[in-house]
């Protein structure tokens, strides 16, 4: 993706500007179209190509348990399970080595780690470093178990310098919506391959808030109950192999000669609003 020169201008207005219902600060001039929900189908891949050392065990397809109130944390540079949390496709690509959570992307392996509890209302957060290269798509998501609502924030492999943020009403895209593309509040950090940044969905009965390093990006405001995604109740993040959509137009044409394409987790906060 082509850098915007005014990337610099944007954030030294950032303070002066007023996040509006469903705008992105700053933004980027590309705008993804076409981009789809992250479908657990194209999540789910064979594990007969798998990450060395990592930890096999079934997969885990469940609804979620009933929500909690209050704040869960994990701290993957202390602790050495997942403890509540699960891994939803493809344990053998998951493992906690070196301080964090690490997810990998393998020729035919990708994976998804669950929040074992309900979301209804509150915000998670996790410091995250994103997978590389063309094709490999790391995902932060909200989405439901029954009704199909999604929040995402996703980041693909080709740019190492962007996020971007979307939405869905029941795996369906609203009409007049698109996808949004933000940088990193901080220059000097802006490749998100080599940085770990906190990222941040905030799902209330009014409004959806995106977050980098606490800094609002998006703001989605609950207009129309109708498109409005108050149904994506499970936090899931993984990465997976995107080549397939649009043919590679969306996230590029991975080519497995360049690896490793990992995903990492340093830690992972849930906080219910009850």
């Amino acid at each position: 993706m082509v850098k915007v020169s005014l990337k610099t201008i944007f954030l030294s207005l950032f303070t002066a500007i007023t996040v509006v219902a469903d705008t992105q600060v700053p933004i980027n001039v590309e705008k993804r179209q076409n981009a789809g929900p992250v479908s657990p189908q194209l999540m789910q891949m064979s594990a007969a190509d798998v990450i060395p050392s990592a930890p096999v065990g079934p997969s885990v397809q469940a609804l979620a348990a009933p929500a909690v109130c209050g704040s869960l944390t994990y701290d993957f540079s202390t602790q050495t399970t997942l403890g509540d949390l699960s891994v939803e496709w493809n344990p053998a690509n998951v493992k906690i080595l070196d301080g964090s959570l690490q997810m990998g992307l393998t020729q035919s392996a990708g994976c998804t780690v669950r929040y074992s509890k309900q979301f209804i209302k509150g915000k998670a957060e996790a410091y995250i470093k994103m997978a590389p290269r063309n094709g490999a798509v790391s995902a932060f998501i909200l989405y439901g178990d029954t009704i199909k609502d999604e929040v995402d924030i996703e980041w693909l492999g080709r740019d190492h310098f962007t996020i971007q943020t979307m939405y869905f009403i029941n795996g369906q895209k609203v009409v007049g919506d698109t996808a949004m593309y933000s940088d990193s509040p901080d220059p000097a950090t802006g490749n998100f391959t080599e940085n770990y940044h906190k990222y941040g969905i905030e799902l209330t009965d009014t409004e959806v808030n995106w977050y980098i390093d606490d800094v609002l990006v998006r703001k989605k405001v609950n207009t129309d109950p109708a498109t409005f995604p108050s149904k994506a109740n499970t936090v899931k993040f993984g990465v997976w192999n995107a080549s397939g959509v649009d043919n590679g137009v969306w996230s590029g044409l991975i080519n497995w000669n360049y690896m490793p394409k990992i995903m990492y987790m340093k830690s992972l906060n849930i906080q219910h609003y009850c």
